[in-house]
């Protein structure tokens, strides 16, 4: 009986130490998710600054309904990686 009290004492220790390897592998891959996010966030802030930039250059309606359309496309593929990072 004392065996079997060792065993189940030994094995609710081990099932609670793997709990904790596993809640810490789940905070360290949020922390490496968040940092990515954040990169990716400041990255563009900064290119959305130099979009501003350079639409504020152009002159012609036309050059700035196209460049306007990259934009649009560039976002949303920025959007798409937000997106999958959050899932």
């Amino acid at each position: 009986m004392i065996l079997l009290n060792f065993i189940i004492v030994v094995s609710k220790k081990e099932e609670i130490l793997m709990e904790k390897q596993i809640l810490k592998k789940v905070d360290e891959y949020r922390l490496e998710l968040n940092s990515e996010l954040l990169q990716l966030l400041a990255e563009e802030r900064k290119i959305e600054e130099q979009r501003e930039y350079n639409l504020k250059q152009i002159i012609s309606e036309i050059e700035k309904k196209n460049l306007n359309n990259i934009y649009g496309r560039e976002r949303s593929i920025t959007s798409k990686k937000i997106i999958s990072l959050n899932k």
